[in-house]
């Protein structure tokens, strides 16, 4: 869905969250969703909820091969964001950069 105010940023919604987001971000339409839109986007964003609690970050930086890592100020520690970096990567995950937020 073309979001106009933003130039060419488009959003697809997720929708309510399925019992097992794991299995359903693990499976095969997730890779076919991922081959059929990388000619149509420069730039594909998925957000997922937090690493550390989920699989959900796992499986999705899996499929589509790169990371953007986001810390939250006062809330994420250093240690941890180094060890998801170290991680993902140990998954064969590149992380191409990461976000500091104070929001």
């Amino acid at each position: 869905m073309p979001v106009p105010e933003f130039g060419r940023l488009s959003l697809l919604p997720a929708g309510a969250p399925p019992a097992q987001p794991a299995g359903v971000l693990s499976r095969d339409p997730l890779a076919i969703l991922l081959h059929e839109v990388q000619n149509d986007f420069e730039i594909i964003i998925f957000d997922t909820r937090r690493h550390g609690r989920y699989a959900d970050a796992q499986a999705v930086a899996f499929r589509a091969g790169n990371a953007l890592v986001l810390a939250r100020k006062d809330h994420t520690r250093l240690a941890d964001t180094n060890a998801v970096v170290h991680e993902l990567g140990d998954a064969g995950t590149r992380t191409v950069g990461t976000v500091f937020n104070a929001f």
